[in-house]
């Protein structure tokens, strides 16, 4: 029998700020509070607090015996946080990135309504005379439903999910009213995606700038032919480059990295030329 498994990436990135911050509440214990101040300063100081030297003795066995102890633990709890956060920021930034196609493919699409809706629009102002009156049927042309969808054409769009995360697209017009820029940003439980892609006035050339959950960026530059074919190249979060190749639109990119050169090997000690006389047996 098989079970589901679901993994809340929101929840592992709240759980690795509540691990960070437990963290943070055991270092002041240790280095700045009562308890710090008397386990580990001078005896007549704490006898002078507690005013018994069984006392006294007993507390700063204590402190000294949950130093080491709590020490580890703000350490392994920080380590522990950054587990949860690197598996959840992985799983964030995979949805980051098709929920960053929806975004742009919903905001062109509500641009492109816009367009139609504002052509349809024109087309009336222009031919109103045969909106002034229903024909023998009693009915009027199609195109005289359109409304005016107004001057500014929608350059925004936003979802929420039902967790509460938001996918909010931006675009970018020039004077002609191309889209020259997309801008989109994921925002969830204090993780964030952005990615940003500029085209060339013809859209063959483009370059997307991506920033994923942990900080870590990447940049993708696209150059495309009449045809279809094309080259990209790809510097990875490490700034390393990758390049690729296509021979047309229905063709997938074709990895075209140089291999990396191999790093001389250092020479054995003693190992001369090979020819040196072999190990005793004897």
């Amino acid at each position: 029998m098989l079970i589901d498994f679901a993994l809340d990436y929101g929840t592992l990135a709240k759980a690795k700020k509540d691990l960070y911050a437990l963290a943070d509440r055991i270092s002041p214990t240790l280095k700045s509070s009562d308890f710090a101040t008397l386990g580990k300063g001078g005896y007549t100081e704490a006898q002078a607090v507690f005013g018994d030297p069984t006392l006294t003795a007993a507390f700063r066995n204590l402190y000294w015996k949950a130093k080491n102890p709590m020490e580890r633990a703000e350490e392994l709890l920080k380590k522990l946080g950054d587990c949860f956060g690197k598996v959840g920021d992985a799983y964030f930034d995979a949805d980051s990135q098709i929920a960053d196609g929806m975004g742009v493919m919903g905001a062109t699409m509500g641009l492109e309504q816009w367009r139609n809706a504002a052509a349809a629009w024109k087309y009336k102002q222009d031919h109103l005379s045969e909106c002034a009156k229903p024909d023998a049927k009693g009915e009027y042309p199609e195109f005289c439903k359109a409304t005016d969808p107004g001057n500014t054409p929608p350059l925004d769009h936003v979802v929420t999910t039902p967790n509460g995360a938001t996918i909010s697209t931006h675009l970018t017009l020039d004077k002609d009213g191309n889209v020259i820029k997309e801008e989109t940003t994921v925002n969830n439980n204090g993780q964030k995606y952005t990615s940003v892609t500029t085209y060339s006035s013809d859209r063959r050339n483009y370059t997307t700038e991506t920033t994923f959950s942990d900080n870590s960026k990447t940049t993708t530059e696209t150059h495309l032919n009449a045809d279809g074919s094309g080259t990209q190249k790809v510097v990875d979060a490490e700034g390393k480059t990758h390049t690729y190749t296509r021979g047309g639109p229905r063709e997938e990119w074709k990895d075209t990295t140089p291999p990396e050169p191999e790093k001389p090997q250092k020479p054995v000690p003693g190992g001369g030329s090979g020819g040196g006389r072999g190990p005793r047996l004897d």
